[in-house]
């Protein structure tokens, strides 16, 4: 085997989960224009209801494209303008997006540590925005980042992040005030497809 051949190996095996990642965010991108996100969204709704009213919720999850292993999915609850809640994870333990859901909005509704829990009466208001995330991506100067179109990750000392999604952080001194009071340790940003 030549040097070419083994460039051109190296080449693809270092890149391709890159144009994999980006192809499953693509798609992603692709079906949020679908009546199918709005289905999705029916159902986060429907599961967030059932879980508050201590129900089963009656609708299906339409056919989605893939993410189990390549991409993070985040429930946000935004009542009245404001954020009342955000839970998901960059991996997951499931590889059923129904499942997935199901934790991630019980989690959005009752165990963001940020924001007390939503209760029953708000859900009439309340509308929920479901993130579809890349893996982050460090940074350094976070006066570059565009919070409006990238999700930021903070590192904790203690090995945990949080992560707020595109447009939840309004400013970059608001990112600073929270770098400061969270001691953060590192900061990464993530590209995501949001769906309303």
């Amino acid at each position: 085997m030549g040097i070419r051949s083994l460039v051109f190996i190296l080449y693809l095996v270092l890149l391709f989960p890159l144009f994999s990642e980006e192809n499953s965010l693509s798609e992603w991108k692709k079906f949020s224009k679908t009546k199918n996100s709005d289905r999705l969204i029916e159902f986060i709704r429907c599961t967030a209801s059932a879980e508050l009213n201590l129900k089963s919720c009656d609708l299906t999850i339409p056919e989605t494209p893939s993410f189990f292993g390549e991409l993070g999915i985040f429930i946000t609850v935004v009542n009245k303008g404001k954020v009342r809640g955000c839970f998901g994870a960059f991996r997951h333990k499931n590889t059923q997006l129904a499942s997935v859901i199901e934790e991630y909005v019980r989690g959005a509704l009752r165990n963001d540590p940020r924001y007390p829990p939503l209760e029953i009466e708000e859900l009439k208001t309340a509308y929920f925005i479901l993130t579809i995330a890349d893996s982050p991506v460090p940074v350094v100067d976070t006066d570059s980042i565009a919070l409006g179109r990238f999700g930021v990750f903070l590192g904790k000392e203690n090995g945990q992040g949080v992560v707020y999604v595109p447009g939840e952080i309004k400013s970059h001194s608001g990112l600073k005030r929270i770098i400061q009071k969270e001691k953060v340790q590192d900061v990464s940003v993530f590209k995501a497809i949001l769906i309303r």
